[in-house]
């Protein structure tokens, strides 16, 4: 019987090396895009640099879904490992009873019967067949128990790859609207007067210029991770898997009202589709915003469009991020404990941002949290 090792970190495959070389030169494009003069050689070279850029979105979709069927033939195999072992531990839990019920039941007896039935010859006969049924079958128990462990632990993976299978489709699902949107949207942006199309390029950058610096430091975090054997927690973090556990029964950071959903979005500075990763939530001006469950903070400070940000690590590569604060009263190392303080919302009424990323994706916060759809 073939094994997949619980805890042995998969080799990279060549699929997701490219990948991550092409969302590279995604976040380097969205950086220099608009970066020189506005002149006419430099707007065209600026509109080859955003197709250039549409191109190159195309196959990060393509190489995304590429990782993601082979995401798939791993919980398949993982499946088929699960069913085997549950197998071989109904068979071995079989002769367990077995063993049992092969056993002289004295504790049916009274005390008299035993008195004038069990002859010291019996008692031995007895206690002989216990100690040899015992030494065959102690190795058979062990198995067992290791296999009951190894199915919880095939099951927990499964729950999490599972989970990432789904925010994997669903952010290709997005990408490739956004694509499709921003490549419709390119050809009215031809139409523009040259001073515009500069000016809504610049906003483009802008925009992207912020998410790009939060990718690239998502990567450093995940890496960090993988380096490590054992990624289910960090010291004062639980495990991801119990943050997992958490879907659905997450509480607000804030106490108020959703004011933007998370998904696409047409942008009016930049006349391009962009993809709001997280939602906005506006409550009172100077609230207190909570921690939506255990973890430490990794990243406390400024981050462009994100305005003063915390970003709390809650194991196994599950991120919260919480930014437009108006006062941050973290800093990094912190352990948090859920509902605990993490600041205050801003005094001028910005709406919070909170996000969730499995890895470097993305998933909709609103069926992690436990509100009222």
């Amino acid at each position: 019987m073939s094994a997949i090792s619980a805890h042995a970190v998969p080799v990279k495959p060549q699929e997701e090396r490219n990948l991550k070389r092409i969302q590279e030169q995604v976040r380097y494009l969205e950086k220099s895009i608009d970066s020189a003069r506005r002149t006419e050689a430099t707007l065209k070279s600026e509109l080859e640099k955003l197709e250039k850029l549409l191109r190159l979105q195309a196959l990060e979709i393509e190489l995304g879904t590429i990782e993601q069927e082979k995401l798939s033939e791993r919980i398949e195999e993982m499946k088929l490992r699960k069913s085997s072992l549950e197998q071989v531990i109904a068979l071995r839990k079989r002769k367990v009873r077995q063993m049992l019920s092969a056993l002289p039941s004295l504790e049916a007896r009274t005390p008299f019967q035993r008195l004038t039935q069990d002859n010291l010859t019996q008692m031995l006969l007895y206690r002989d067949l216990v100690d040899r049924m015992v030494k065959t079958d102690r190795s058979e128990l062990l198995t067992l128990r290791q296999q009951l462990g190894e199915v919880a632990t095939l099951a927990d993976r499964l729950g999490d790859d599972q989970e990432r299978l789904t925010a994997q489709v669903a952010d290709l699902r997005e990408k490739q609207e956004v694509l499709n949107l921003n490549r419709a949207a390119k050809t009215d942006l031809l139409k523009r007067t040259r001073e515009d199309q500069t000016d809504r390029l610049r906003a483009f950058q802008s925009a992207k210029a912020a998410e790009s610096e939060l990718e690239a430091m998502l990567s450093r975090f995940n890496l960090a991770a993988e380096v490590r054997q054992e990624q289910t927690s960090l010291p004062g973090a639980p495990s991801g898997r119990g943050f997992l556990m958490r879907k659905g029964r997450l509480p607000l950071p804030l106490d108020g009202e959703l004011v933007r959903a998370f998904g696409r979005r047409y942008d009016q500075a930049s006349s391009l589709y962009t993809f709001h990763k997280g939602v906005d939530i506006r409550g009172v001006p100077g609230a207190e915003v909570r921690a939506v469950a255990p973890g430490r903070v990794v990243f406390a400070g400024r981050l462009g469009g994100y305005g003063e940000l915390l970003i709390l690590d809650h194991g196994s590569q599950y991120y919260t991020l919480v930014g437009q604060l108006g006062e941050s009263l973290r800093k990094e190392g912190d352990s948090v404990a859920e509902n605990e303080v993490l600041g205050r919302s801003s005094l001028d009424g910005t709406p919070l941002y909170f996000e969730i990323r499995q890895r470097h994706i993305a998933v909709n916060p609103v069926p992690w949290l436990a509100m009222k759809r």
